[in-house]
This record gives structure tokens, C-alpha cells and sequence, in this order.
């Protein structure tokens, strides 16, 4: 007996003419028309297209089946899928805007506005001052060590015989600070590029070059002995500022700085469209993004054998332990698993997920078994 032959392969469903780009949500609402249009055309299906003994039998119709995977798709879409995939373009743009936000504060944005580089040469001298008051000790030390030869002469319980004898020891004295204001000097630099606060000194070389020839300056030795240009810590940091054109202020990062932005550009969209797909204004109305979002990432954990050892052709299984941020169990969670292997090959196997009683999630895969 001869088979029937095949239906032909289906094309891609056709929009409706409008005179704009068709919505997300409207591709959705058109679907199940665009598949009985597809059942329609093939004739071995068009018997099934009949109502005829709806009576009997109303769900053994293909416009049922039609409406049946349709309402099984949305639903997939709305409880899981949208959740899922928005939480985590949200932990994406949120990690995405913590690297960014670590490159230092506040951005090099624009630097031909004098609006927004005023205010940065004046954060820039505030976390430099920072600096040189409470991160260089061992700096600080070194320098004041450099003066220890010259405390003796500055203590005698007599003064100087003589003149040549005063002049002896301000020569001695003039150079002793002098070696000190070198040592403090030497080490400024290296104080400033390790800068932890939230300005990060360290993405802006040309002004820490520009600080430490500030502070260089202001002694010389001469033959007419040391000459000191006094001025207070603020006043020099405030001259290295402003010594710097607006290119003296581009940021050492400033190339994975545009990479992150353009990431974060591009990320962002997605929700958006996920929202607009589904006819929701907000993710407030994800019941269950809502849920996801409670969980504490930090205070949840994973345990078990399978996490890191598992036997071809036998089920692992491991257990996660999820906490809510206010303490409470984290119930009803869809949560999914995406194992790969380390192996050359690279065999990818989605894990099973069961709620327990405790709250706890156990997850259960088996990896193919070798050809």
C-alpha cells in the first residue's frame, strides 16, 4: 500500500498589511489564524477543519487543537519564559552597570561641557587629597625617617660656637627636608594610582603626572640653597586640575567603558519588547518575576555530588537550598538548570526540577552515554 505523501514544508505565515511595523502582541493574537490558514491549504487536513459532531465529539477538531497549543504557548510565555528571561536581562544590565559604575565615578562623559568637567576636576582633587591624608603611611613614615640626622642638631642643649658651625647645620637641616620632600614625592604617585574610593584616581594618569610635578616643583635645591614655593595640599591639586586640557581628562577605561555601554544599550530594549509582546505595561504585572527577584542569590545555595561529578549514562542529581529575602522559603520557583560537559565534546543536558517538601529544589539529570 502506498503512503500518502507528506504535506510540503510550511512557509513562513504572512503579516497583514499595515502601514507600520507589526507589534509583537499582534503576531501573537495572529497566529492561530495563520495556522488554520496552513491546515486550510493542505487537503488530507481539511476534513479535521469540520465542526460536524462538535456534539460528540468537540475537542477532536483541529481548530481546537489549534486553540488548545495556543493557549499552552501563551501560557508558557507568561508564567515562565517572559520571567525568566527578563530576570535575567536584569541581572545582566545590573552586573553590566556595577562593572561600569566600578570603573569610577562620575563618568568622563562629555568632556567638551564645562559643566560636567568642573565638577570632575573638583572630585578629582578631593579623592587625591584624600589619598595623600589617609592612604600613605608607610610613605609618611619613610620621609619623616629621612629627617632623623638633622633631630640631634635641632635638640643641642647649646647653641652653635660659631657662625661657620650655624651654617653647617642649616646646610644639613635644607637638605635633610629636601630628601624627605623626595621620599614623599617618589611614593605619591604610586599612592594615587592605588586609590579605592569610588573615584578611581587610577583612569586619569595625565592628572596624577600632573599632581606629582605639581608637588616636584614647589622645592628645588640650589647653590643658593633650597627654595620652597609654599602653598597649601588643596591649592596644588587644584593647579594640577586645572593645568589639564579636556583631552588630559579622557579615562584610561574609557574604551571598555563605551563596550559596557553599548551592552547595556543593547540589553535594555529586550524588556520592553518582552512587555510589549505580552500586552503588559510594566514587570510589575510578572507575578512571577516579581517571585524571582525576591530570592536571595547570596543566602541561597547548591549542594550535592552532581555538581561536580557525574557517570555517562547515570542520573546525578543536586539540591538547592533557596532563601527569599525576608527569610522565607522561596516556593513555586521555575527554575531551570543547563548543564554542559568539560569534555571536548561538549554534551549539554537540561536537568529535571522537583519541588520538596522543605522548600528545597532537587535536580536530576543524566548524561548520554557514549556512542
Amino acid at each position: 500500500e502506498r503512503l500518502a505523501a507528506p504535506p510540503p514544508p510550511r512557509a513562513p505565515p504572512a503579516e497583514p498589511e499595515l502601514d507600520r511595523p507589526m507589534l509583537n502582541l499582534e503576531r501573537l493574537a495572529h497566529l492561530p489564524a495563520d495556522e488554520l490558514a496552513w491546515f486550510e491549504g493542505q487537503a488530507a487536513f481539511r476534513p479535521l477543519l469540520s465542526d460536524r459532531g462538535a456534539a460528540v465529539a468537540p475537542y477532536l477538531t483541529i481548530k481546537a487543537l489549534v486553540l488548545t497549543l495556543e493557549g499552552l504557548y501563551l501560557d508558557h510565555l507568561r508564567v515562565s519564559w517572559a520571567p525568566q528571561t527578563v530576570y535575567r536581562v536584569n541581572q545582566m544590565i545590573t552586573q553590566l552597570t556595577q562593572e561600569n559604575d566600578g570603573l569610577g565615578l562620575p563618568e568622563a562623559a562629555d568632556l567638551s561641557s564645562p559643566s560636567q568637567l568642573e565638577p570632575l576636576r573638583a572630585e578629582a582633587a578631593t579623592a587625591a587629597h584624600r589619598v595623600l591624608e589617609n592612604l600613605m603611611g608607610a610613605t609618611l613614615a619613610r620621609s619623616f625617617a629621612a629627617l632623623t640626622p638633622v633631630r640631634g642638631l635641632l635638640t643641642a642643649p647649646s647653641p652653635p660656637s660659631g657662625a661657620s658651625e650655624l651654617r653647617r647645620i642649616q646646610q644639613e637641616v635644607l637638605e635633610a627636608v629636601h630628601r624627605s620632600h623626595s621620599v614623599f614625592v617618589g611614593g605619591l604617585a604610586v599612592a594615587l594610582e592605588a586609590d579605592i574610593s569610588p573615584f578611581k584616581l587610577q583612569r586619569f594618569p595625565v592628572f596624577i603626572a600632573s599632581a606629582v610635578k605639581a608637588f616636584t616643583d614647589e622645592t628645588s635645591l640650589t647653590a643658593e640653597g633650597l627654595v620652597w614655593n609654599k602653598a597649601s595640599i588643596d591649592a596644588r591639586l587644584e593647579a594640577a586640575a586645572l593645568a589639564l586640557d579636556p583631552p588630559g581628562w579622557v579615562e584610561a577605561c574609557a574604551g571598555r567603558r563605551l563596550e559596557l555601554r553599548h551592552e547595556i544599550n543593547l540589553t535594555r530594549p529586550v524588556k520592553s519588547r518582552i512587555l510589549e509582546m505580552l500586552g503588559l505595561s510594566s514587570t510589575a504585572e510578572m507575578p512571577m518575576l516579581v517571585a524571582l527577584e525576591q530570592v536571595d542569590l547570596k543566602k541561597s545555595h547548591l549542594e550535592g555530588d552532581g555538581l561536580a561529578f557525574a557517570a555517562a549514562g547515570s542520573e546525578a542529581r543536586f539540591v538547592l537550598d533557596a532563601s527569599r529575602r525576608d527569610g522565607s522559603l522561596a516556593r513555586g520557583m521555575p527554575f531551570i538548570a543547563i548543564l554542559s560537559s568539560p569534555l571536548p565534546d561538549g554534551a549539554v543536558v537540561r536537568a529535571v526540577v522537583e519541588e520538596r517538601i522543605d522548600g528545597k529544589y532537587a535536580f536530576f539529570y543524566t548524561p548520554p552515554a557514549a556512542d
